[in-house]
């Protein structure tokens, strides 16, 4: 009963805000040019829109902040020309998102036998991929502490976690400055 519950707080924002980020952009794509770069920038964009909506519900456990910040991100196209953006651009912020979904689960309860490490390893290795595509994941580190410090208690397993996730961005930012990626 319960599950349910969950769900019936969770899918009609999630529908709501993926009708309006279709017709921001669907909007967009007939005043610009309906190409498969741009239905694919849809389809990306979309993702990330969701995944932002999912991110915040998991750092602030309010229903109402998650709807709020991820309308906002659904009609940004509105404001700003998503269309020229590299489709490697909006697939790092979507990796990047699924990377901070990797790191909340990892504190989920009720995980079988090292589910968290795998879970912590997996969100480590998504960031890392998505530093190589796009920098504009740079504070996905940031949104990590965030949630750290709103969810947690304990300064230790903090710094031990999140220390990893900054080497990823000082190798990340070293192999930039030398032109390797």
């Amino acid at each position: 009963m319960m599950k349910n519950n969950t769900q019936n707080k969770i899918f009609p924002p999630l529908a709501v805000i993926a009708a309006i980020t279709l017709i921001s952009l669907v909007y967009e794509s007939i005043i610009n040019k309906i190409t498969i770069h741009a239905l694919i920038n849809i389809a990306l964009y979309l993702l990330a829109v969701l995944l932002c909506y999912i991110c915040v519900l998991k750092i602030y456990k309010r229903y109402t902040t998650a709807f709020i910040i991820a309308f906002f991100a659904a009609i940004a196209p509105n404001f700003f020309n998503i269309f020229p953006l590299n489709h490697f651009a909006l697939l790092g912020v979507v990796i990047g998102l699924c990377s901070v979904v990797l790191y909340t689960l990892a504190d989920s309860s009720g995980l079988k036998h090292r589910q968290s490490e795998f879970y912590f390893v997996s969100s480590v290795l998504f960031y890392a991929v998505s530093m190589l595509l796009s920098f504009n994941t740079v504070v996905i580190p940031v949104i990590l502490l965030a949630y750290e410090l709103i969810n947690k208690d304990d300064s230790k397993t903090v710094t031990k976690r999140l220390i990893v996730f900054a080497a990823v961005f000082v190798a990340a930012i070293i192999l930039k400055s030398f032109g390797l990626i």
